[in-house]
């Protein structure tokens, strides 16, 4: 935040259900790499576990987000 001392960490929240979707989509990948999975559908895989995930977090992206008005300054 430049410029501002306030910090409220609000979007703390939203950055860990991005990093928990991230995390559980390479990880996923990796497995079906372990499986024998080719190159081309690796690819195809993460990119479909990434959004499958993301629709599925999407409850919670809505619940982490800050709301207007609800900054800590006055």
């Amino acid at each position: 935040m430049l410029g501002d001392t306030v910090t409220t960490g609000g979007y703390s929240a939203m950055q860990a259900v991005g990093m928990g979707v991230a995390v559980l989509a390479i990880v996923g990948t990796l497995v079906l790499s372990l499986l024998g999975l080719s190159g081309g559908a690796l690819g195809a895989s993460f990119i479909l576990l990434w959004t499958g995930l993301m629709v599925l977090a999407w409850p919670l992206f809505k619940k982490a987000h800050p709301r207007e008005g609800s900054s800590a300054r006055k």
